[in-house]
């Protein structure tokens, strides 16, 4: 017959009495070699035996259940962490149903259009909303793997102009047609030279800030101004993209880091949601850091803290 598994003994949990108890011993073996005498009686030695004994098994009982305690914290937090991960999950799979569910869905009423359709121009028309809703798929697929690739992969770590980078933006920025109509402006420090370098991967920067430049360039009307500026604030480099466009909703601004995430505003403005996710990603896995202040009607400016390198 299968013998039952026997309860696991809590050591930690029985540990806190053996100061007690060795007290106990200590004065029974004293007392049988007649070194002091113990009758359960009030006895100086014999009593502080037993009371550095209970004293200990306070301590050691003490410090269990602070552990005990730290232990339970970490696993309401870890619990917490996991509900809060799976919320996150579900909202993005949610962004990411409705994104693609759009596309697909008028993919597939231009075909049917176009299967029914008896002219040319007709069937050209439908097939060229269906290359425009794959090329919208596409560009989700595309941005969503730029986000995964950016987390994972070793940054090509080197020293950074940021005397340069940002004129490098603005030529970017003036290669797209929409820059042209709007008034871009770059503000350095002068002399520019006052810039800090910045250890940093430069590719990946550079996305970063043409990303923001982008969005404002996206976002704003072509009478509005965007200024691209850089300066030194103490031991952090600020970057800072500012429009003077449509703004963004104060309900809108805890969210407009994550993936997917469009406001109904914006929606028939095309766009994946998910540039600001990846400047987001980038900027912190360079050490620093991007806050956003922005105002209805009133326009936006996104700025961005890194740390500046030490050359002594």
């Amino acid at each position: 017959m299968d013998k039952k598994p026997s309860m696991p003994i809590k050591w930690e949990w029985i540990a806190p009495f053996f100061p007690a108890l060795l007290g106990v011993v200590i004065v029974t073996v004293l007392d049988a070699l007649g070194i002091i005498k113990f009758n359960f009686s009030i006895h100086v030695v014999g009593s502080l035996i037993i009371m550095t004994g209970l004293m200990g098994t306070i301590i050691l009982a003490s410090i269990l259940l602070s552990r005990e305690a730290v232990k339970q914290m970490q696993r309401v937090s870890l619990r917490q962490a996991r509900q809060e991960d799976a919320v996150e999950r579900n909202r993005f799979l949610r962004r990411l149903d409705h994104e693609l569910k759009n596309p697909l869905t008028g993919i597939n009423l231009a075909m049917t259009n176009m299967a029914a359709a008896e002219d040319a121009d007709t069937r050209q028309r439908l097939l060229q909303q269906i290359q425009t809703e794959l090329t919208r798929l596409n560009h989700i697929v595309v941005d969503l793997r730029k986000i995964a690739s950016v987390s994972g992969q070793p940054l090509e770590m080197s020293v950074v102009d940021l005397t340069a980078l940002p004129q490098e933006v603005y030529a970017q920025a003036h290669e797209e047609s929409p820059a042209n109509e709007h008034n871009l402006q770059v503000a350095l420090p002068d002399p520019p030279k006052s810039l800090s370098k910045i250890m940093g991967d430069q590719d990946l920067l550079l996305v970063a800030f043409y990303n923001l430049v982008n969005n404002a360039l996206k976002y704003t009307r072509a009478s509005d101004t965007i200024t691209l500026r850089a300066a030194v604030e103490e031991e952090m480099v600020v970057i800072e993209v500012c429009d003077t466009g449509m703004g963004i909703g104060p309900a809108e601004l805890p969210y407009i880091w994550d993936e997917l995430y469009r406001s109904e505003q914006v929606r028939h403005i095309p766009g994946s949601g998910i540039g600001l996710a990846l400047v987001k990603v980038i900027i912190e896995r360079h050490g620093g850091s991007i806050e956003v202040q922005s105002q209805l009607q009133h326009g936006t400016t996104m700025r961005v803290y890194l740390p500046t390198l030490s050359l002594a």
